[in-house]
């Protein structure tokens, strides 16, 4: 029949049609050709953020370590600072030593 005619004959786009089909296999193609350096660059993009978390995580533990070092450093030269004390008073007589401490030696008379 006639639909069967009008079926078999070749449809010609429009010119439009010819020009978006065109522009858009142009696209699809420019987008195959971008895709790999976009995962080139997202890769960096990640590796940069961990190293930078990586970095931060240092930075803050080395901090610490600082910290707990210099905490006690502190707590040794203020005992140390203390049993001075302690023997200076000792000495001068104004303080019994300690039943669980040496008796200072002082100076010889």
């Amino acid at each position: 029949g006639p639909l069967t005619l009008y079926l078999l004959l070749p449809v010609r786009p429009s010119p439009h049609l010819q020009v978006v089909g065109v522009t858009l296999r142009s696209l699809i193609q420019s987008v195959d050709e971008i895709l790999p350096s976009l995962h080139r660059l997202r890769r960096a993009d990640q590796q940069m953020r961990l190293a930078q978390q990586n970095s931060i995580t240092s930075v803050k533990e080395e901090s610490q370590r600082q910290m707990l070092t210099a905490a006690h450093t502190l707590a040794l030269d203020s005992k140390n600072l203390l049993d001075a004390v302690d023997q200076d008073r000792v000495r001068a007589n104004f303080a019994e030593p300690r039943p669980d401490s040496p008796v200072p030696e002082g100076p010889e008379e």
